[in-house]
């Protein structure tokens, strides 16, 4: 291997990847994959796809942890009439919304596969998210 083509390699490794990042039709001699990077193409939906580590998922999961917490706290006080506490229909109603745009965001999460890369293509995301749940 030529140093001309060990450089090229690199250089192209690091516009292409910029963090990284591997487009969807590239030429696997110019490049080889490492584990951790993230397979994705160049759709408009798929700039709306965050990594399972980005800090917007990891803010997301955070506010399921307090959702899920608030919803297993009121549920078996629903016997006892909570629901006639004033500002419980509000909550009740925030946290539905926030477990159906969960689904949403479900769907434009990526996933670590099994060979070591970060799945971010709409696809294989979704045909994923609707095997598992």
């Amino acid at each position: 291997k030529g140093k001309n083509q060990s450089f090229l390699e690199d250089l192209y490794a690091s516009q292409q990847l910029g963090g990284p990042r591997l487009g969807g039709l590239m030429n696997s001699s110019l490049r080889r994959a490492r584990t951790g990077d993230r397979l994705s193409h160049g759709s408009c939906l798929s700039k709306l796809v965050t990594t399972p580590a980005s800090p917007k998922r990891i803010c997301w999961d955070m506010l399921s942890v307090v959702a899920i917490s608030y919803d297993c706290l009121t549920f078996p006080l629903g016997a006892f009439g909570y629901e006639t506490v004033p500002g419980t229909g509000a909550l009740a109603l925030a946290t539905t919304i926030f477990w159906t745009l969960d689904m949403i965001a479900s769907f434009l999460c990526g996933f670590h596969r099994s060979d070591g890369y970060i799945e971010l293509r709409l696809p294989p995301i979704a045909k994923r998210y609707l095997s598992t749940s």
